[in-house]
């Protein structure tokens, strides 16, 4: 074995354990501590400043959006282009010139490359 791939191994496994160290270790100051459902509510505790911050995950069913009857400056909705990759890939590879003219506003930056090590069956 390469000591490379032993090294990712030995820190994988680190890096694992720490994890969930980690989140035990949280959720017994969470069960400890008083949070807003939604928001940040700060702690002193033992000379530290303890923040635990509540989230509430909002998302929009768009069928019941188009029904709603307010007018459009008060709907609180943000959109956002995004990229369908699909649809991407295929315009590049069956209308270049069109591509081409799309890329111009396109802004592309490379991405922490993502490591996977699975032990082989015999």
């Amino acid at each position: 074995m390469s000591a490379a791939l032993e090294k990712y191994l030995a820190a994988r496994e680190a890096y694992n354990l720490a994890r969930c160290a980690l989140a035990e270790a949280e959720s017994g100051l969470v069960s400890q501590l008083w949070m807003r459902d939604d928001g940040a509510k700060t702690h002193k505790l033992d000379g530290y400043k303890v923040t635990i911050t509540g989230r509430i995950n909002r998302t929009i069913d768009p069928e019941k959006l188009q029904e709603l009857d307010l007018p459009p400056g008060m709907v609180p909705v943000k959109y956002r282009p995004e990229i369908d990759m699909g649809k991407m890939r295929s315009l590049r590879e069956n209308h270049p010139i069109d591509y081409l003219k799309f890329s111009a506003c396109m802004i592309a930056t490379p991405g922490k490359p993502s490591v996977s090590v699975k032990k082989l069956e015999d």
